[in-house]
């Protein structure tokens, strides 16, 4: 089992298990303060979302630390990637 642990600026903390996500995907929300909220959704292998960023800011550099951590042979790396650049598009 492998586990990646996020914390955010506030050390608020999330434990992912990597053994059950099959990609990942980012969208960018427009917060209620009109700033951009980019939320990490992990999905697993049978296709559930699950919303990392709800009440979860991170810094802006703690993303490519995210994407750094992560392993091809468990997450497909492009596929996150096409879906945040057609997601962000979309907006």
């Amino acid at each position: 089992m492998r586990f990646i642990i996020i914390r955010d600026e506030e050390d608020f903390m999330e434990i992912i298990d990597l053994d059950h996500i099959d990609h990942i995907t980012i969208e960018s929300r427009q917060a209620v303060n009109k700033k951009k909220k980019w939320i990490i959704i992990f999905w697993n292998l049978n296709g559930v979302p699950y919303e990392l960023g709800k009440a979860f800011r991170l810094k802006p550099e703690a993303y490519d630390y995210l994407w750094g951590l992560l392993d091809s042979e468990y997450i497909n790396i492009e596929n996150a990637l096409d879906s945040a650049e057609i997601k962000n598009k979309r907006r």
